[in-house]
């Protein structure tokens, strides 16, 4: 009897220790807050009158082993919500050649992203007397800082090549300052681009990285821990531009929904596909552009955590308010005649300037590398 009495006792042991493990392997993931979708105060304005272009001052400051901590103001020019003065807009676009190697199985894709932080370049931006005394009564002396990611001005003349790296941080951010939008760089060669150890360009992956680009361009919110793109442990931290919230504006419903609503139900899946899903579309088994996501949800929690939100506004392809269907889309068909070259309107600008950035050669290629050279903090 008290052999048959303790075998089960014994089994039981086993088997509640194999249940804590596996409950210890399978536990989920810390929760995430996700960033969020912005819903326009008025839904029949256009992004451009929603946020017109305004002028503002801040007041932008280096660090003191650099220039002894000077501050200096600066006006500058941010599409500021006429709704609501301490939100922005960014409009963003990525483009992918030979997306997919749907047109050539044999040549590598290659990416181009672009975004837009402010208005105003070439003079195409106006600001009327009463929008402007508001945005600069409300922004006037904020710190800023820049953290440029890589340069270039596919819409306007050619900028002169810069032949040397500018050594002083606050030369570099000045010069990144007078280079006019959109800001677009090659893909390949961004700092957080994994192409030549990962997978391949994409279109999806493209306006993800220039998603990611617009927010780490400068610090957006009230504070910032030390520049995005430094890796230098003597750098204290930073005061930013002070704005509320951040407003990311696309037209690709798989950016909008996966950094707003699907991110947080990849990461509780170990982002493992359910068992019916799998081996339907890229990546098989996996959700795709893990790194991407990780490195896109980082930021939107460095941002809110200096005090700014981040919001993600769906547009049509040309520009107007509503949904767009298509992700990972073919773009090697785009014609630049008819694929809204010297359109005014934000959206169309951005697309155009990615685009480029993807079929840059020769000489504009070495233009794009330069210039972000030469404001690479």
């Amino acid at each position: 009897m008290a052999s048959s009495h303790c075998t089960p006792v014994i089994a039981s042991r086993t088997s509640s220790s194999r249940t804590s493990s596996s409950r210890r392997n399978t536990s989920p993931p810390p929760a995430i807050q996700p960033a969020t979708i912005f819903h326009p105060h008025d839904p029949d304005l256009a992004p451009e009158a929603h946020f017109p272009p305004q002028l503002v001052s801040i007041s932008v400051s280096t660090p003191a082993r650099q220039t002894g901590g000077t501050i200096s103001t600066a006006r500058v020019r941010r599409f500021v919500n006429r709704f609501n003065n301490r939100e922005i807009l960014l409009a963003v676009d990525g483009s992918c050649v030979n997306n997919g190697r749907h047109a050539d199985k044999l040549t590598e894709p290659v990416g181009g992203c672009a975004f837009i932080f402010r208005g105003g370049d070439d003079g195409r931006a106006t600001t009327s007397s009463s929008s402007l005394t508001a945005a600069t009564s409300s922004s006037s002396y904020v710190t800023a800082r820049e953290n440029p990611a890589a340069i270039s001005s596919p819409l306007s003349s050619r900028p002169s090549r810069t032949s040397t790296t500018l050594s002083n941080p606050a030369m570099r951010r000045n010069h990144a300052d007078n280079i006019p939008d959109p800001i677009a760089f090659r893909y390949e060669t961004s700092p957080q681009s994994t192409h030549k150890n990962g997978p391949e360009p994409t279109s999806n992956r493209a306006k993800l990285r220039a998603v990611i680009a617009a927010l780490e361009f400068r610090p957006w919110g009230q504070t910032q821990r030390q520049p995005i793109a430094s890796s230098s442990s003597s750098r204290t931290q930073i005061q930013g531009e002070n704005w509320h919230r951040v407003i990311i504006l696309t037209d690709l419903e798989y950016v909008v929904f996966g950094a707003t609503r699907w991110l947080p139900q990849w990461v509780a899946r170990h982002w493992r596909k359910p068992r019916n899903n799998r081996g339907s579309g890229p990546g098989g088994r996996w959700y795709g552009n893990r790194d991407l996501w990780e490195a896109l949800q980082r930021r939107v929690e460095e941002l809110r955590e200096g005090g700014c939100e981040v919001s993600f506004w769906l547009v049509g392809r040309g520009g107007g308010v509503g949904l767009r269907g298509g992700d990972d889309d073919d773009e090697d068909g785009w014609d630049e005649e008819r694929g809204g070259q010297g359109r005014e309107d934000v959206v169309g600008q951005v697309k155009t300037a990615a685009r480029r950035a993807a079929r840059a050669r020769g000489d504009e290629l070495e233009e794009l590398t330069s210039l972000y050279d030469s404001v690479r903090l």
